[in-house]
């Protein structure tokens, strides 16, 4: 029996000595992975007309390694993402807490991320992406992970911005119109931004900058060719005092036109997808629907905005 103790303990001792020497190895190399979370619909970099893409090639998003200030910037290409300066692991059996964003800045400390412009929207769909920001928390070890900090399933990135997407459908076919300006106003929708991170996504925080900017204007100058045109823009989440106000001024078969409605909604959280469909007619502006949902359709109520003659007739 002495013996059988002297053997465990022993064999306990080399355990605790050979776990010691695994943990001081730091020279384990570092991967990465990452997708977008998403419910049906998600956006990024290529947006198509249902919402949906994925990180493109030459994409670059920053990683901050437990306790770091400064990111590393991570790239993707043909083999997945990579860094020109090799990341190791502290060790191989700790957890460690991992942060990233997207897009990658270099001036950007865990505590300020810049965030993208959203004053410089064109509300072009195809364009979307690249005001697009994501961030992604990661807690894990070298042994549960396989040397590899993954940003994907419960743990991939998350949209920081709110997601508008305006359908304006033509009353009729046969209209001729012509779409010179789309504008939204609400406090701070579109006030430059940076990103705090915390130790978790509850923890995190957004720091407005200076000045607030307040109204977001689209000068499309677009002639609706189809039945239909989409515009889709990101503002910051906010909740307002009042309704968002969206306003458009138009040409419709040579006359122009004002209109305006704040019948939208007055919470806009970041991640979700707020979708309104607006038909022109003579005399007012149906929005026919609205959904509101994590990338997913949520059909409302219907909504009649007040359209205003300008008394300029075009030639």
């Amino acid at each position: 029996m002495l013996l059988a103790g002297a053997c465990c303990l022993l064999f306990a001792c080399q355990s605790n000595e050979e776990l010691q020497k695994v943990s001081q190895e730091s020279n384990a190399p570092m991967f990465l992975e990452a997708s977008i979370a998403s419910g049906v619909l998600t956006s990024r970099t290529t947006t198509s007309e249902q919402g949906v893409s994925n990180f493109e090639l030459t994409d670059r998003i920053g990683l901050f390694q437990p306790n770091g200030d400064e990111a590393s910037c991570w790239e993707y290409g043909e083999g997945g993402w990579t860094t020109e300066t090799e990341m190791n692991w502290e060790n191989k059996v700790e957890d460690f807490h991992f942060c990233a964003f997207y897009p990658y800045q270099g001036t950007a400390t865990r505590s300020s991320v810049p965030m993208p412009d959203l004053t410089v929207q064109t509300g072009e769909l195809e364009r979307i992406g690249t005001f697009d920001f994501l961030v992604g928390h990661r807690t894990t070890s070298y042994v549960d992970a396989a040397g590899v900090v993954s940003f994907t399933e419960d743990n991939a990135f998350r949209h920081v911005y709110a997601m508008l997407k305006i359908v304006v459908n033509k009353s009729s076919v046969e209209d001729e119109l012509t779409i010179h300006q789309v504008s939204f106003e609400g406090q701070d929708i579109v006030t430059t931004q940076t990103y705090s991170f915390g130790s978790s996504f509850a923890e995190d925080r957004l720091v407005s900058g200076s000045p607030s900017t307040s109204v977001l204007t689209l000068t499309p100058e677009v002639t609706v060719a189809e039945e239909s045109h989409t515009f889709v823009v990101l503002i910051n989440p906010v909740t307002l005092s009042s309704s968002l106000k969206l306003s458009l001024d138009y040409t419709r078969n040579s006359i122009r036109y004002s209109a305006s409605t704040e019948g939208l909604v007055s919470e806009y959280t970041g991640g979700k997808l707020y979708t309104y469909t607006i038909r022109l007619k003579k005399e007012n502006i149906l929005i026919e629907g609205n959904s509101i949902g994590n990338w997913e359709s949520q059909v409302g109520d219907d909504i009649w905005v007040d359209e205003n003659h300008t008394s300029e007739e075009m030639d």
